[in-house]
């Protein structure tokens, strides 16, 4: 009777051993990014900030901005995609942005996310503004 309990207490053992070694946490990380302002500096042209939380356990096969003229859902595939590569570094990064064309002649909008996307997914910050300012005339007069 003494082998079978001391065969049974060694049996629990193992098995709790077991479970224990199977409720180890997963230790890989998402990345993080975050959306830090857009610029207007002329009708055409904005300067997007960023910043990099972490870059996460998994490889980065790319970074940088998205933006619309739109507020409506802006990911991967609504928007305008600024790339900025595959090799982030945590921290501040920026880009200007020239050629964009608005259409709506009262208050022209840029709405903006920074985005960092791995094997997993793709995290975007939040979604910034600006009012891009419209070319005005003061005066005609002819040439003499």
């Amino acid at each position: 009777m003494k082998k079978f309990s001391a065969c049974l207490s060694v049996i629990i053992l193992l098995m709790a051993s077991m479970q224990f070694q199977s409720c180890k946490k997963d230790k890989s990380s998402d990345p993080q990014v975050q959306t830090v302002s857009v610029t207007a500096l002329s009708p055409g042209s904005v300067l997007m900030k960023g910043n990099i939380v972490s870059t996460g356990s998994f490889k980065i096969s790319d970074y940088g901005f998205v933006y619309s003229t739109t507020n409506s859902g802006i990911n991967e595939t609504v928007g305008t995609k600024v790339s900025l590569g595959s090799n982030p570094q945590t921290g501040a990064y920026s880009k200007q942005v020239d050629g964009i064309i608005v259409s709506g002649f009262y208050s022209p909008t840029i709405y903006v996310r920074a985005y960092i996307t791995n094997e997993k997914g793709t995290a975007f910050g939040a979604l910034t503004s600006v009012a891009l300012p419209t070319p005005s005339a003061s005066g005609l007069s002819p040439s003499s």
